[in-house]
Formats: C-alpha cells, sequence, structure tokens
C-alpha cells in the first residue's frame, strides 16, 4: 500500500513537473529598490505592505515603505538573522538569544524559547511558520562542512517546549515550506544542498515521507534564504553568486536570476510580493526587485 501511495504522489509530481516545462517562465530586469546599508536579512511584508527586514552585525531592525523608503525601527539586543511574523502580526526573530518577541512600538524584545532541553539556543538562524502556527527553525552551532553540529527545530503552537526533527547538518541556514504544507525544505549553507523533510503536520496524518536531498545549489558559498512560491517553484539565494536559483518541485534547477555587475555578491534572502521577487544583499546593503513574469 505504502509503495502504490509513494508511486501515485511520484506521478503527480512529474505530471507537474511537465507543465513546469512547458510554461513560459522569466523575469524582469532586476531593479534597485532601496539602499539600506549593512548586511541586509530576513526580509518579510506586513499587512500594510512595508517590508521589514535586519542588519545583522549592527542590529538593526529596518522597515521599508512601499515607495523605497527605508527606516530603522530598533534593535533586539542580541544578533539576529531571520525574522517573520505570526498570525497575530506579531514581528519573532530568531537570533543569538534564541527565538524573540519584538515590539516595535515600545522597542523591546522578549524570549520565547531559549534552550533545548536544558541547553542554551544561542545561534538561531532561520523561521518559518506552518499553517497551524507552529514554529520551524533552524539552528547553526559551530557547524560547517566537517562539523555536522546543525540542528533543526519545530516549536508546536500554544507550546513552550519545542521538539528536535533534524540533527546532523552542516551550518543549517534558511528554511521553507511547500504550498501543500507536506515537506520543509532546509538549505545545508556548507555542502550546498537542499535538503527536504516530512513536516510535522504530514507526520501527524500518517505520512513517512523519507528524508532527501532534494537539490544541490552550484557557485557561490552556500545556499543561504528561501522561499517558495504558489506554484511550488523554490527560490534560493546563493550567497556569493550575485544570483538566486529557481527548482521545480522535484528539485531541477529552472533557472538563475543574476543581479547587475553593480550589485553586491552577497544575495541573503528573498521574498515574494504582488509577483515580485525581492532579494536581499549584504555586501552593499541593498534590495533588489525583479517582475515574475508568468503569475
Amino acid at each position: 500500500m505504502r509503495r502504490t501511495l509513494f508511486f501515485v504522489l511520484l506521478c503527480t509530481a512529474l505530471a507537474k513537473t511537465q507543465v513546469f516545462a512547458q510554461s513560459p517562465y522569466s523575469f524582469s530586469e532586476p531593479e534597485l529598490f532601496s539602499h539600506c546599508g549593512g548586511f541586509l536579512e530576513a526580509p518579510a511584508f506586513d499587512d500594510e505592505g512595508n517590508l521589514w527586514l535586519l542588519d545583522i552585525p549592527a542590529d538593526r531592525i529596518l522597515k521599508v515603505t512601499p515607495d523605497g523608503n527605508c527606516a530603522v525601527i530598533g534593535s533586539s539586543d542580541s544578533i539576529p538573522n531571520g525574522l517573520q511574523f505570526n498570525s497575530d502580526g506579531e514581528i519573532i526573530l530568531a537570533g543569538s538569544r534564541g527565538i524573540l518577541a519584538y515590539d516595535p512600538l515600545q522597542n523591546e524584545s522578549k524570549v520565547l524559547l531559549d534552550a533545548y532541553e536544558g541547553m542554551p539556543i544561542n545561534s538561531a538562524n532561520d523561521l518559518v511558520f506552518d499553517s497551524s502556527g507552529g514554529l520551524y527553525f533552524t539552528v547553526t552551532e559551530d557547524s560547517d562542512a566537517f562539523t555536522l553540529t546543525g540542528k533543526v527545530f519545530y516549536l508546536p503552537p500554544g507550546e513552550d517546549a519545542a521538539s528536535l526533527v533534524l540533527s546532523g547538518v552542516a551550518f543549517p541556514n534558511g528554511i521553507s515550506i511547500t504550498p501543500d504544507g507536506a515537506s520543509v525544505i532546509i538549505s545545508e549553507f556548507a555542502s550546498k544542498r537542499l535538503i527536504s523533510i516530512p513536516s510535522q503536520i504530514a507526520l501527524s496524518s500518517g505520512a513517512r515521507t523519507t528524508r532527501i536531498v532534494l537539490a544541490y545549489t552550484s557557485g557561490g558559498i552556500g545556499p543561504d534564504g528561501m522561499t517558495h512560491d504558489e506554484s511550488g517553484r523554490l527560490y534560493v539565494a546563493n550567497l556569493g553568486s550575485r544570483g538566486v536559483q529557481v527548482f521545480d518541485p522535484l528539485g531541477r534547477l529552472l533557472t538563475e536570476l543574476q543581479l547587475p555587475e553593480e550589485a553586491g555578491i552577497l544575495t541573503s534572502n528573498v521574498v515574494i510580493k504582488q509577483n515580485y521577487l525581492y532579494i536581499t544583499e549584504g555586501e552593499k546593503g541593498d534590495i533588489w526587485r525583479a517582475r515574475i513574469n508568468d503569475q
């Protein structure tokens, strides 16, 4: 029965991939949207269309208005690396103090989670919410290509203790959830690969999907932040390449968006808003954007 179900799911995925192969797909020429300065990361839009992001080394929390005006809102008293909005519109940060809730009106941050089984979480990197309000987040620790100590955790909605969902990772960096909610994709920065694991929602429904290497990136230093579009394409900021690589749901490279030569090379993260792909860059501190033409 399980083999039959796996075959059906595989055939469905292959059929979807054929549609991708036949569909016209391109980007407009990238344009400079805003300059904030600093090592920019963690872009996320609020309900009013403002783009929030971080300048990591300076601990600056930034907001860019729809017309491209960048302003410093505050700081988190930490080294923040990831930023997302929860379902209530609250800003949740991942960084050197663990997982924090940030109040921009008071410029105050509150620790939500800073330990796992008594051990401190002091290198949280990126985070993403699932449809139930549960939170996945990556923790790099001292991992690299030969020190496999990175981890991925899941904090269930309404809980104050996280569970370990993946360990032995070579610098887990960006994280995203497929549109159907079935899989969580992690960018393993130090090995230049994208890992796919079953989501907690899928597991609770009886799925037993195998953890796999979905794809490898090429060029640059390694895959950083990433996001999915509604069709299931995965957009991966390839740090050190001045580019973003785009993969289909089966992990096949569709295209690569290159920023202009005058852009910095440290493309760090991406987010999609109204058919535009927004790209943060950490060398010159700019935000670029390009229109996705088939959406």
